[in-house]
């Protein structure tokens, strides 16, 4: 017997199945403006993924995001100007 998972929407179309590739969260960390890296097994599971955000008060209206990169078990940030704030990145795999 087959088994997995299916998901229709309310007119009865298929919108997740067992073929589909959904995302995984694997962490979280605070880059401190501060260029660096992290190590992770989970980055060896899927294609890595990342979304960033800034944690700035009203009174920061200009600095940078992060470059970021990825290389085997291993997520990299670097910041090219003196223009930078605490930013969050939140990583995982899909």
């Amino acid at each position: 017997m087959p088994s997995g998972i299916e998901i229709y929407d309310e007119s009865g179309n298929l919108t997740v199945d067992r073929f589909t590739s959904l995302g995984r969260i694997l962490g979280s960390v605070n880059t401190n403006g501060s260029s660096g890296f992290i190590n992770h097994e989970g980055f060896a599971t899927g294609q890595p993924l990342y979304f960033v955000y800034a944690q700035v008060s009203n009174n920061q209206w200009a600095y940078e995001w992060p470059d970021i990169s990825f290389s085997g078990q291993t997520m990299s940030w670097s910041y090219q100007s003196n223009i930078t704030v605490n930013n969050t990145i939140v990583y995982g795999v899909y």
